[in-house]
């Protein structure tokens, strides 16, 4: 091969080098630039990441603490009475000098003076007593003394006469069975007002055992009231 031929050759096989030295240093200036690039966009991401976890970690945070600060009134608030969070066997074999034993009195004497509140609400003692009294103090005299003493054949005659003059030329003179049943209406609503009074009296008696301390305000027997909703005790 002539000395021109070969020289012809090194000077390509140099500026193929030179080429390929070109190429290499561009491709990785780029890959850099890119690199570069992504590492920013990811310093941005973790600035995204950031801010989300803060803002999540706030709101969540203050959720949280608004929904713990809510329970911690209420606890503070029950005192005692916390031990109500007891399961519904804790309270079917719970001691009767137990707080969850004296809550469970509390429960019972509560559900007691409930139902007989709606009977006493159901009747009014006051109009009932009126509708007696209409029949008239002869009347209602002569029938009261007889009650007290039935075989009295004296106050049998008197109850009788009274009876008799209520006739009036329009209208039939009274019955023993009308003003017996006005008396036992009367006598019946008189009855469910005083048990509703005393099972207030034991209720709000038991409330303060299981609060151990007398009075407890009402706000305390609502929260109270409202944790048992959900048992069921006997």
């Amino acid at each position: 091969m002539s000395e021109k031929i070969t020289g012809l050759l090194r000077f390509a096989l140099r500026s193929r080098v030179i080429v390929v030295a070109s190429a290499l240093t561009i491709g990785l200036a780029a890959v850099g630039a890119a690199v570069a690039g992504n590492g920013n966009g990811g310093g941005n991401g973790n600035d995204g990441g950031s801010s989300h976890a803060n803002s999540a970690s706030t709101t969540h945070g203050n959720a949280g603490g608004g929904g713990g600060s809510s329970f911690g009134k209420q606890t503070s608030l029950l005192g005692a009475l916390n031990a109500a969070h007891a399961s519904n066997q804790a309270f079917a074999h719970a001691s009767a000098n137990s707080r969850v034993g004296k809550i469970r009195a509390y429960y019972l004497a509560n559900k007691d003076y409930a139902a007989l509140k709606i009977l006493a609400n159901a009747t009014d003692a006051v109009a009932l007593k009126s509708v007696f009294d209409a029949f008239g103090s002869a009347v209602t005299t002569a029938y009261t003394n007889l009650l007290a003493d039935p075989t009295n054949t004296i106050k049998q005659t008197a109850y009788a006469d009274a009876l008799a003059a209520t006739a009036t030329a329009t209208t039939p003179a009274l019955t023993d069975a009308q003003v017996t049943l006005a008396y036992n209406n009367w006598q019946a609503a008189v009855t469910a007002d005083n048990a509703a009074a005393t099972a207030y009296t034991t209720m709000t008696n038991d409330l303060a055992l299981a609060a151990n301390k007398t009075p407890v305000d009402a706000a305390t027997k609502v929260a109270l009231d409202n944790l048992l909703a959900g048992k069921t005790i006997y």
